[in-house]
């Protein structure tokens, strides 16, 4: 069943995770001179030679010539069963949680640009804080047909304060498909590398909603985890469990479960 395969991929990462942990008394930071935390855990995943290939000398990993071999890589443990096959290698169907919003309360996620987070800083408790979850890849083709899912579209006018945080929650709503502007068809395009759309995805919208760019900027955006399974998605959670998230989990819910250090108190999900 694939979404036990996919549940099963997750478990996997969340194991490498917390043996990088072991072994560096922090998580992998979000962004490594352009590499991702996927990247950092190669060794971690069996996947050593993959690792020892990569030239971290190389600022911004993706469309160097060194990297191409290893960038472009099908690694079976970031594919979910339940997409379509990828048109080509490099791809990922999971990407690890930098928050529920910047503009309203920080890089509050397990993964950001400042350096390794360890268990210590993940104050809301580690088997209800995310560290990861799964999304439908875009079809990384411009001009496919548009999917509600797959792509992320485009919200105008920019809306990056604080307390317009709710006006762009539902201007990504609203967005129509067909029809709403497309920002972007490459979401899990390259596991290598850093940052929205590739590696990063937020706690803004719930799961199975619309992924949105907040005019020019992916920091003040919303890109969401969804999943082909059907009424949800799977989360892998920080103590390196795994779960299965309905798509109507209350907002609010999913948002604490992306805050690391919100003080929220979850029962159940």
């Amino acid at each position: 069943m694939a979404r036990v395969q996919c549940q099963a991929n997750l478990r996997q990462i969340g194991l490498a995770l917390n043996a990088y942990h072991a072994d560096h008394s922090c998580f992998p930071p979000g962004v490594v001179i352009g590499y991702s935390p996927h990247a950092m855990l190669l060794p971690y995943l069996g996947e050593v030679p993959s690792y020892n290939g990569l030239n971290f000398d190389l600022w911004r990993p993706f469309g160097k010539l060194q990297n191409s071999t290893i960038a472009g890589q099908t690694l079976r443990a970031f594919l979910c069963p339940a997409d379509v096959q990828p048109p080509w290698g490099g791809w990922t169907n999971y990407a690890v949680n930098t928050g529920n919003g910047v503009a309203r309360n920080g890089w509050n996620g397990v993964f950001h640009g400042l350096g390794g987070m360890r268990v210590s800083e993940v104050v809301d408790g580690t088997s209800t804080t995310a560290a990861a979850s799964e999304w439908v890849r875009g079809p990384g083709t411009p001009g496919s047909q548009p999917d509600a899912l797959a792509h992320v579209f485009r919200t105008f006018p920019g809306l990056f304060n604080s307390s317009q945080f709710d006006q762009f929650v539902r201007l990504c709503r609203s967005v129509q498909v067909p029809g709403g502007p497309i920002a972007s068809d490459e979401k899990g395009q390259h596991w290598i590398e850093a940052g929205y759309p590739h590696t990063w995805y937020h706690h803004v919208l719930a799961p199975n909603e619309h992924s949105c760019q907040n005019a020019s900027e992916y920091d003040y955006g919303a890109v969401t985890a969804s999943s082909r399974h059907g009424h949800g998605v799977n989360v892998l959670m920080v103590d390196g469990s795994a779960r299965f998230v309905s798509d109507s989990v209350d907002v609010e819910v999913w948002r604490a479960i992306g805050s690391r250090n919100g003080s929220e108190e979850l029962e159940s999900f």
